[in-house]
């Protein structure tokens, strides 16, 4: 516990942390970890005296959000875009040890910490649920506002979704990778060893990481089409709730990679596994602002 008094609060298991270097002097001074109880803590030592301080950031189990009872667990490390305010944190729930499992919602979580020290830990009450999809004047303004402090999305239209990695915060857009198990139970065969009827569905989310909008034209049926006086077809993006995700193939697939090429064009490349050719890497291009510009030297 860093050696911190008064950590009644970590009670449950840590697995994955993020740790970075805050002002850039060479020292590792953040940390932000969830744990197995839904809890999401941030120390750091950003003053660089060797005392670390403790916040207990977002708690996922509240009984003022109505979620005490379920079982979201953080099994991942999350990702951080540091922003003027603080920290914007990006994590999900999911539970790895039960891949199968589907009596539980699970959760994506856009998160702020501005590091107040006067901080009282978040719950879902305090998040702006954008699940739906409706994106109204208040919405937005809480989103954008100063004062708000995030947004959440429940995975409630595959049952037993969940976030099986890391997310990664690129330009803007947070990518996460969930899985989705196969309606029929492995149980269902009288060979234990067969998993074929049972490896689920993968999927990749790329959302707007301070709204939790889609960010890419994901889903291309919803988009509309028109025919110019010329007699020429012209298509115009839909960006709507289905546009958040779409599907990698079966069974767990991979933490998003980002690859960055010499042109400065950028790209994810996500393992996933299974029968019927969708075993492999899948590769999606994704938006990149600018072109990146290659300095080197040579040194005699």
């Amino acid at each position: 516990n860093h050696g911190l008094s008064g950590s009644t609060d970590m009670t449950s298991c840590i697995v994955e942390l993020t740790a970075f270097d805050y002002n850039n002097d060479g020292l590792e001074d953040t940390i932000y970890a969830g744990d197995l109880g839904g809890n999401l803590f941030g120390l750091n030592d950003r003053d660089g005296d060797g005392t670390w301080s403790k916040v207990k950031v977002f708690q996922a189990r509240s009984t003022a959000a109505g979620t005490a009872g379920m079982l979201l667990k953080f099994f991942y490390e999350p990702d951080v875009s540091q922003e003027s305010f603080g920290d914007y944190l990006f994590i999900g729930t999911g539970d790895r040890e039960h891949p199968d499992l589907t009596s539980t919602v699970n959760r994506i979580y856009g998160i702020k910490n501005t590091w107040s020290s006067t901080w009282t830990t978040l719950t879902e009450a305090n998040l702006v649920d954008v699940t739906d999809y409706s994106y109204t004047t208040t919405v937005l303004s809480n989103l954008q506002s100063a004062s708000g402090h995030g947004w959440f999305i429940r995975l409630n239209v595959n049952s037993g979704e969940k976030v099986v990695s890391s997310p990664l915060i690129y330009n803007g857009i947070v990518f996460f990778t969930t899985y989705t198990p196969s309606a029929v139970a492995a149980s269902a065969y009288t060979d234990e060893c067969y998993s074929g009827g049972n490896l689920g569905v993968g999927r990749l989310y790329a959302l707007d990481y301070k709204t939790g909008k889609a960010a890419m034209n994901l889903d291309a049926t919803n988009d509309t089409t028109a025919t110019d006086a010329s007699g020429n077809t012209i298509t115009t993006e839909v960006k709507a709730r289905s546009d958040r995700s779409t599907t990698l193939g079966v069974g767990l697939p991979s933490s998003p990679t980002l690859v960055v090429t010499k042109d400065g064009g950028a790209m994810l490349i996500i393992g996933t596994g299974g029968a019927g050719g969708t075993t492999g890497a899948r590769t999606i291009a994704i938006p990149s602002a600018s072109k990146a510009t290659m300095y080197y030297w040579k040194q005699q």
